[in-house]
């Protein structure tokens, strides 16, 4: 009976490196991070090309995380030209990073 017992305890040492299986197995492989510091690039060239007041607006919102009141106090401009900068980076972006696959979709 006791021998029953001792076989069905897993050592400790198992179970860290499970937990070690388990946390290497969530981690991106090389492709995916490859793919993703490819996107990235391209983020950044979309937003390098976005006017001045966009790019810091869309910097200050989406990187800092800043409120639209925050911005509007840091760049010393209302409210509502924070939003219109916000929409016209990000309508920008969209059209950079997938105007050509829009396009493409139209052309039949």
């Amino acid at each position: 009976m006791d021998r029953l017992r001792r076989e069905k305890i897993i050592s400790i040492e198992a179970v860290d490196d499970l937990d070690v299986l388990v946390i290497a197995a969530d981690a991106p492989g090389p492709e995916a991070q490859i793919a993703a510091r490819d996107e990235l690039r391209q983020l950044q060239r979309a937003v390098d090309r976005l006017p001045a007041r966009a790019r810091a607006a869309f910097v200050f919102h989406q990187v800092e995380g800043l409120s639209v009141r925050e911005i509007a106090a840091r760049m010393a401009i209302a409210e509502r030209t924070v939003v219109g900068h916000l929409n016209e980076g990000l309508r920008m972006i969209a059209n950079i990073l997938y105007g050509e696959i829009s396009e493409r979709r139209a052309d039949p």
